[in-house]
């Protein structure tokens, strides 16, 4: 179990298995009488803000809603990026700059050059060069299975995070909810994440690196 740890003072916590030594950046559960503090978000505890399907609360055309259905890549490196997470969902170290959602874009752009390159080749070049279409087509599935298992793995490690640090308990297929509704309800699953660390119901969504204005609150991580 991971564990979550916040720029607070508190009476104990519990210590993660095999122990902790200095510097050591750990997870412990957000407590229930954890103070408000101005110019942060207010997240629930113990449950998500809303449904997987809560989407239509804040309106189809939201930005987030179109990011997820859209390029729902882009719209997970914003969450991340409140986050403090890794380009591929894990903790960030307080000490080290976070430049999780500009790490997705370029992800995201290289994996997109390449994947059309070796489709013009394979739509202009099949007929001139038939011998080396399979190679071509193997190196291009082959592109998409790599580009997509790191999307899988990035968005339940980060719905991971967000539940540990929140406390949300798993509600379906016990053990590996994460990991089934990444795969099998990616957008909703992205979207309910953008939702939960983003109070999209005060301030309207942006193209920037995590998704609000800059006068919005910050996420407590």
């Amino acid at each position: 179990m991971c564990y979550l740890i916040f720029h607070a003072q508190f009476d104990f916590v519990i210590q993660p298995d095999g122990g902790v030594k200095a510097g050591d950046v750990f997870l412990v559960p957000k407590p229930d009488n954890f103070p408000r503090i101005d110019n942060k978000v207010n997240v629930p505890v113990g449950k998500w803000k809303d449904g997987l399907f809560g989407c239509i609360d804040i309106g189809f055309c939201h930005l987030s809603n179109v990011f997820g259905c859209l390029c729902p890549e882009i719209l997970l490196g914003q969450v991340m990026q409140r986050m403090r997470l890794s380009w591929v969902g894990g903790l960030v170290d307080n000490s080290i700059a976070v430049n999780t959602f500009w790490i997705t874009v370029m992800l995201l752009v290289c994996y997109t050059i390449f994947d059309y390159a070796l489709y013009t080749y394979l739509y202009y070049d099949l007929n001139q060069a038939p011998e080396y279409a399979i190679t071509v087509q193997y190196i291009k599935y082959f592109g998409g299975f790599c580009f997509g298992i790191w999307f899988l793995l990035a968005k339940a490690r980060a719905r991971r995070n967000i539940r540990e640090t929140y406390r949300i308990p798993e509600e379906q297929c016990v053990g590996c909810e994460d990991v089934v509704l990444s795969a099998l309800c990616s957008c909703c699953t992205v979207t309910q994440m953008a939702r939960h660390t983003g109070e999209y119901e005060k301030y309207p969504g942006t193209m920037g690196r995590t998704g609000l204005p800059l006068n919005a609150p910050i996420l407590i991580v």
